[in-house]
């Protein structure tokens, strides 16, 4: 209840202060020439050659960088739009040059613990296929008289169980921790936390608002998806009519070529349209949702739902927050 009224609340903003594209004009022209080569590494059969792979590495970490910047100018704006109604492009750039250091620090911690966590989900799965390798052989051993047929049945229902244990063990190890600190960088921007309290405040809020944050991150994740959708519904498509003409193993035997330029740079053109209007509204449905999970409410205040976990917080109005 309390992600979706902040999610309304999100897209009413960006109606009614369309300035607020700026920031998804800024992530769509940083991110337009990555999209580019990947559709055509992927799709294109990758005229440049390896080149194509070297130039969107260095796109990526060039896009690292510059990513903080976009981020806490859109947060800035986003937040001075949820409290005053209004806002300005001096926002985005006061915002994002006063935050840019911390918010960048905080981006390199995010990395360095995706890596720690990544690594661990992987024990996870290589403890999980030792476990299963140790089940199929002392099976094997004390079934020694059973049939074949037999033998794999019982094994078989083990290892399912085994395996479905250790993608959720692994699962939770990865994406429990990213679901806690999902607000570091707003709190860094909004509240002008620094990195490590980016991450402590969010944890915070979170813990004490467990189904509103479950709810906002279905609806983000929703949202986010939206700009692949055309991609993914153009690639079936072609699969699907290559299939019933019978060319589609012609075509991957013989080259990697499954869509035009033309098509390459259509979807890229949709894409990047998508995003200029969808980054500033998630960005301000983060600011939204977290002004009202981490602010205590004021007395008699009236306005918003009610949360499952309790009396929704008022969205933080403190504009001395920001600079």
């Amino acid at each position: 209840m309390v992600a979706l009224y902040s999610f309304k609340r999100a897209v009413g903003t960006v109606a009614g202060s369309p300035v607020l594209l700026a920031g998804g004009v800024a992530t769509a022209a940083i991110v337009a020439p990555q999209t580019v080569l990947s559709y055509v590494g992927n799709f294109g059969g990758a005229p440049l050659g390896g080149l194509s792979g070297v130039v969107a590495s260095v796109l990526s970490v060039l896009t690292f960088f510059i990513t903080p910047l976009v981020v806490a100018g859109t947060l800035g704006m986003a937040r001075e739009a949820l409290d005053e109604g209004r806002t300005s492009i001096d926002t985005f750039t006061g915002v994002a040059r006063d935050r840019y250091v911390p918010l960048l620090l905080a981006f390199l911690l995010r990395v360095g613990l995706t890596v720690v966590l990544g690594l661990t989900a992987a024990v996870v799965g290589f403890l999980g296929l030792l476990a299963l390798l140790f089940v199929v052989g002392a099976s094997a051993e004390a079934g020694g008289s059973l049939s074949p047929g037999a033998l794999l049945e019982g094994v078989g229902v083990v290892a399912f169980a085994i395996l479905g244990l250790t993608l959720v063990v692994a699962a939770l190890v990865f994406y429990v921790p990213i679901f806690f600190i999902q607000f570091f960088h707003v709190s860094v921007v909004t509240e002008r936390a620094g990195a490590v309290e980016g991450f402590r405040r969010s944890y915070r809020a979170v813990r004490q608002n467990l189904l509103s944050s479950l709810g906002f991150s279905v609806l983000n994740i929703a949202v986010s998806v939206l700009p692949s959708v055309p991609l993914f519904a153009w690639v079936g498509l072609e699969v699907w009519e290559r299939t019933q003409r019978g060319t589609l193993v012609q075509m991957t035997a013989e080259t990697t070529t499954l869509l035009s330029t033309i098509e390459v740079l259509a979807l890229t053109g949709v894409v990047v349209i998508a995003q200029v209007a969808l980054v500033p509204v998630q960005h301000t449905f983060a600011a939204a949702f977290y002004g009202t999970a981490s602010e205590p409410r004021e007395s008699g205040a009236d306005e918003g739902p009610t949360s499952d976990d309790g009396p929704v917080q008022a969205a933080n109005t403190d504009t001395g927050t920001m600079p």
